[in-house]
């Protein structure tokens, strides 16, 4: 494991907190990489583009609360919750 230069971390385990970030980082950007995609859900299901934005921000916050080591598929899962919230 290598970060830059002659500065390296061979033979040892990232910190636990250290995972937790790349993990976090890794649902940012799966977060983002559907992000129109959860949007257009909204969208269709309310017909309003505030409360869809408002949606998918309310789903964002919820979801980090979460514990996510049991999903398998990120983006079904939070489309899950886009439609389930719409709905609600």
């Amino acid at each position: 494991f290598i970060l830059s230069g002659s500065f390296s971390f061979h033979n040892q385990v990232p910190s636990v907190s250290f995972v937790k970030i790349l993990f976090a980082m890794r649902l940012d950007q799966e977060f983002l990489n559907h992000k129109t995609y959860f949007f257009k859900l909204a969208y269709n299901l309310l017909g309003e583009r505030q409360e869809a934005e408002d949606i998918i921000q309310e789903v964002w916050l919820k979801f980090l609360k979460i514990e996510h080591l049991e999903i398998k598929n990120i983006k079904n899962y939070l489309a899950r919750m886009v439609v389930n919230q719409a709905l609600d």
